[in-house]
């Protein structure tokens, strides 16, 4: 079970939030970076796109190299199905770079709008990946997507 807590589970929370932070830096500059260039968000799309699957496939590549045993995430068929779950990203982040700009409904609204985009793709992630989750974990899943739904309609609303 994933929920009991160990030494060694404690420790790959430690790196998971470090990872966290390290892309909530990537994210505040995916963010800010149209606003500052001060381009149309249909035109920042693609750079981004193009830089996400570019860093996905060096990672990959490092991952190997890290581990040589390991089969190259590339090789990987469930890497493919993701696919489809970053076709949902993909949208949303394109809704968010239009929605984000300042003649549309600005960042603040427009970034509150995109997480609802998180609910969609965390139901379908679990259900299409077979992701295999104890009652606990299921019943907390749930309502942090309820407490993402309510606190981007109080926003949008106030």
């Amino acid at each position: 079970m994933t929920e009991k807590k160990t030494d060694e589970n404690s420790a790959k929370l430690r790196k998971a939030v470090i990872v966290l932070l390290i892309g909530e830096i990537g994210y505040w500059a995916y963010s800010a970076a149209p606003q500052a260039a001060k381009i149309d968000g249909s035109k920042a799309f693609l750079p981004q796109a193009i830089g996400m699957c570019l860093v996905a496939i060096f990672y990959a590549i490092y991952l190997k190299v890290k581990d040589p045993k390991q089969t190259i995430a590339l090789a990987q068929g469930i890497s493919y199905k993701q696919i489809i779950s970053g076709f949902f990203f993909a949208f949303a982040a394109l809704t968010y770079l239009i929605s984000a700009q300042p003649d549309m409904n600005g960042l603040a609204t427009g970034f509150i709008l995109s997480q609802t985009s998180v609910v969609l793709a965390t139901l379908t992630g679990i259900w299409f990946l077979h992701e295999s989750k104890t009652k606990k974990e299921m019943i907390v899943t749930l309502v942090g997507l309820a407490i993402i739904i309510g606190a981007a309609t109080m926003t949008v609303i106030v």
